[in-house]
């Protein structure tokens, strides 16, 4: 949890929810709210009456509040995708430079 005057990196937000291995096999449910599988206005409800295991190392999840209201952020992308990001700029600029000298 971050406060309003923390510079929020880019793809992130104020809150956080990670999970690491999880091996609890009961019922549980995630998000903002009353946990209830019911979502009432202003709730956020991204897991609901699962076991918790099927939460267990997935992608963290980001929000931001907004008037009073949680917003989910975009997430922290991958490495890789960051990588072939980059690399289809760089092939692109290349081609560029190319293009204009023929």
């Amino acid at each position: 949890m971050r406060s309003d005057q923390f510079a929020t990196p880019a793809g992130e937000g104020q809150i956080g929810f990670f999970y690491d291995s999880i091996t609890d096999y009961n019922i549980a449910s995630a998000g903002f709210g009353d946990g209830l599988a019911a979502v009432n206005p202003g709730e956020v409800s991204f897991f609901s009456d699962a076991p918790a295991s099927r939460l267990s190392n997935s992608n963290p999840r980001w929000y931001t509040i907004n008037e009073g209201v949680p917003t989910e952020s975009n997430g922290v992308p991958e490495p890789a995708t960051l990588l072939l990001l980059g690399g289809g700029l760089l092939g692109m600029g290349i081609s560029r430079k190319f293009v204009k000298k023929g």
